[in-house]
């Protein structure tokens, strides 16, 4: 019996036990703690308001993009660096074809072009600041007539609590 269990056990092979590497594993996982931790923004960036324009108080940490910004009014609003002023009421549909309404949409399209020239095409975005004062309606209309415009996204700006 003996001779049986000898012979069973020389015709088993001996294997090795299977081991697990661990540094590519430490690796991946140490990247993607990194690519997630820069992702995150943990900073606030600061913006200079004309006179005369509060806005509503925000609590998010999310800091601004280099992006253009759209300040409304009660009663206007001013685009880009030239900071050209259009009357507000030529959001609304009613006024599709007003003169004004077209030159701004031309601006607007000029702007991204120039902007995105020589790059891969990105969705438009555009930072909407809206005076306190500013009544919600106006604002959702502007964000719609952005939209129509091309705009992919609109970021709406407030203040950070003091």
């Amino acid at each position: 019996m003996t001779e049986e269990l000898d012979s069973f056990l020389k015709k088993r092979k001996r294997r090795n036990g299977v081991q697990l590497v661990l540094t590519p594993l430490i690796d991946i996982f140490t990247l993607l703690i990194i690519f997630i931790v820069k992702g995150t923004v943990f900073s606030q960036s600061d913006l200079i308001l004309p006179k005369g324009v509060t806005v509503p108080e925000s609590h998010s940490k999310e800091s601004l993009d280099n992006t253009p910004k759209l300040l409304v009014f009660a009663d206007r609003f001013q685009w880009g660096p030239a900071k050209e002023e259009y009357p507000i009421g030529i959001v609304r549909d009613e006024f599709a074809l007003h003169p004004l309404r077209q030159q701004f949409v031309q601006r607007l399209k000029a702007y991204f072009d120039k902007e995105s020239a020589g790059k891969a095409a990105s969705p438009w975005t555009v930072q909407v600041i809206a005076d306190k004062a500013s009544r919600y309606e106006t604002i959702f209309s502007v964000s719609q007539f952005l939209q129509a415009a091309g705009v992919a996204r609109v970021v709406y700006v407030t203040s950070g609590a003091k």
